[in-house]
């Protein structure tokens, strides 16, 4: 006690930056914050409690929030010797803390159910109970309070049994028990804003995954992530399990796994290619494709990817983007079955309405010259002109409604379609179209043989517009289950990579084989020249009696 008077002399001396430390009656009232009602706001108070088992420092509010506003940490000291707490608390204070400070532990218990300190000191030795209890009553009570254990020469055993049971850290009363403690608390204090940062920042960054996730799930766009490095597994984000109508607890599946069990059949060669460029060489990319999901349904998915690199400038993965476009795809299809639906009714009004008009006044002007032949030649002549002049209107106009809906509906209706077409070319443009065709390949569906027609028209018109062909050739063949148009020029071929521009004619082919849910392949050939393929997958009963592709 020599040693410890000496101390507290020692810091009578030094002034109190918070104000002078005065004696409280017991009986004065306390509020929930520990501060003594109707007393100078500007002075730390000291109060005995419990006949001199217990001191409680209390702060006011400029001083429980620091200069700036920032709240200060309270620090709760329990521990049975009552001079070593005043000094305790008079070295705290000066430090810049809240400091309550306790003898009696059911005293502590009571007050730490209105607030929990930010940090416990808590004595081996507390008189009723030792500090191992006084921590299990903690426990019992759901109250999680992080402590340092105070301990006594001789207890260090006991002290590092405690640090197993969770202590931030521990100080024995020793000669030089006043200058570590500062640093003991300081220390554990940082070890506890470092936990409470990394908590927030956990929890920032699991609320910013589940918001990208939700995200994701309303826009129906998954992530992924493919790594290159043997060993590594691929990582695929829910909304991309979503799509693909599997459950993330399944786990990831392989790129070759997800190639054989859900890219549809036609479009899994066009896939893996994009695949091997992008792993291998690092090529950014960007495909539309289809997919047949657990449950049998088709969806048409979106995917764009490109490769990252370490410091090195090595490819470590591929990231990439998976967005359902199925809807998408749903009212493309509306729109261009409204526009094949109004030029067929087009098509229709202008044979059944305007050229059948234009035939009668044919046949007029035919009998007006018959009649008027007699009388005078001239005005024969003229109406005979007439006559004439509306037969090249009729055969225009019909023209024009087999352009606006070439195809018939019977069964071969594609091939008369085809024939037509490439005699229609070979007058027009001076071109040697010519159309293949072994044997029937009769298409039931209006609407593939609709599709198939006008992606044989685009592919022609890029032939000779863009290519200079001077010889194309259309062919109609049938695969099993399948239906081929092949549409082959000798023009100068197009280029490995488009250019990018205003141009909607190979989109369109695209767009058109998507909504027949076919495949369609535009390659430059070796020996010059384009080749334009389209297949279609068909019932086997479509194409009975049909020939082979030669």
């Amino acid at each position: 006690m020599t040693e410890t008077r000496g101390v507290e002399e020692e810091l009578e001396r030094v002034p109190a930056t918070g104000g002078a430390v005065s004696a409280v009656p017991s009986s004065a009232p306390m509020n929930r914050e520990g501060d003594p009602s109707g007393l100078d706001p500007g002075v730390i108070q000291a109060e005995t409690m419990g006949g001199g088992q217990g001191v409680s420092l209390s702060w006011s509010r400029s001083e429980r929030h620091g200069e700036r506003g920032k709240r200060l940490p309270l620090l709760m000291v329990l521990d049975d010797d009552q001079g070593l707490l005043r000094l305790i608390s008079k070295l705290l204070s000066r430090e810049g803390y809240r400091c309550v400070t306790h003898t009696n532990p059911l005293v502590a218990l009571r007050e730490m159910e209105e607030e929990d300190p930010t940090l416990l000191l808590v004595d081996h030795r507390l008189g009723e109970m030792t500090g191992q209890e006084f921590l299990d009553r903690l426990e019992e009570m759901k109250l999680r309070v992080p402590f340092i254990v105070i301990t006594g020469q001789g207890d260090e055993r006991v002290a590092v049994h405690m640090m197993k049971q969770g202590a931030l850290d521990y100080v024995v009363k020793d000669a030089g028990f006043l200058d570590l403690l500062p640093l003991v608390i300081r220390r554990a204090l940082d070890h506890l804003e470092a936990g409470r940062r990394a908590q927030d920042a956990e929890a920032a960054l699991r609320r910013s995954e589940a918001n990208l996730a939700k995200a994701q799930q309303i826009s129906r766009l998954g992530s992924y992530e493919i790594a290159v490095e043997d060993g590594e597994l691929d990582h695929w984000s829910l909304e991309s399990y979503r799509i693909l109508g599997l459950d993330p607890v399944q786990g990831p599946i392989s790129r070759e796994e997800f190639i054989e069990r859900f890219v549809y059949p036609d479009d899994r060669d066009r896939f893996a290619a994009m695949m091997t460029r992008a792993i291998e060489e690092g090529a950014a990319y960007e495909l539309e494709f289809r997919i047949v999901r657990t449950d049998g349904t088709l969806r048409y998915l979106q995917s764009a990817g490109e490769p990252v690199r370490d410091a090195s400038g090595r490819l470590v993965r591929v990231i990439g983007t998976t967005l359902d476009i199925t809807e998408r795809k749903r009212l493309q299809q509306e729109v261009l079955e409204i526009s094949e639906q109004e030029r067929r009714r087009i098509g229709h009004d202008l044979h059944d309405g305007i050229c059948q008009h234009l035939a009668g006044i044919e046949l007029m002007c035919r009998a007006l010259e018959q009649e008027i032949s007699k009388r005078s030649r001239n005005s024969a002549r003229q109406a005979s002109n007439i006559a004439s002049h509306v037969r090249q209107a009729i055969q225009h106009a019909r023209g024009l409604a087999r352009g606006l809906s070439p195809v018939a509906i019977e069964e071969n209706g594609l091939m008369v379609a085809l024939q037509d077409f490439a005699e229609n070319i070979r007058v027009m443009f001076r071109v040697d179209c010519v159309f293949l065709c072994d044997a029937m390949v009769p298409v039931r569906e209006n609407t593939v043989a609709a599709h198939l027609f006008r992606i044989a028209q685009e592919a022609v018109s890029n032939a000779i517009k863009h290519g200079r062909a001077r010889r194309i050739e259309i062919q109609l063949a049938r695969l099993p289950q399948r239906i081929l148009l092949g549409i082959h020029d000798n023009g100068i071929g197009i280029a490995a990579s488009p250019p990018k521009g205003p141009g909607m004619g190979l989109r369109i082919m695209q767009y058109r084989a998507d909504m027949i849910n076919g495949s369609l392949v535009v390659q430059h050939n070796p020996d010059g020249g384009t080749t334009v393929v389209c297949t279609v997958r068909v019932p086997e009963e479509s194409t009975t009696n049909s020939g082979e592709v030669s």
